[in-house]
């Protein structure tokens, strides 16, 4: 749920501001479509094809398919 709220211990107040799906599998198309109609608050991934690379890799343009596909890494 993105409305939910998460206080941490010192009390300081956690909100969701936006998530990410994973844009791998069988309905890569479905995800992108959903991303682009929702562009501020869903963000496609998919996972490195190679080792070592970093946590995430922000974008900075458009994929053929016109979304900003962020490379999550893998390290081992």
């Amino acid at each position: 749920q993105l409305t939910r709220s998460f206080t941490r211990a010192d009390g300081t107040q956690l909100d969701i501001r936006i998530g990410c799906i994973d844009s791998g599998g069988h309905y890569t198309d479905e995800v992108y479509r959903f991303c682009k109609s929702h562009p501020h608050r869903w963000i496609p991934v998919k996972g490195a094809n190679v080792y070592g690379k970093p946590v995430a890799t922000m974008p900075r343009k458009r994929n053929r398919r016109g979304v900003y596909l962020t490379e999550i890494g893998r390290y081992r």
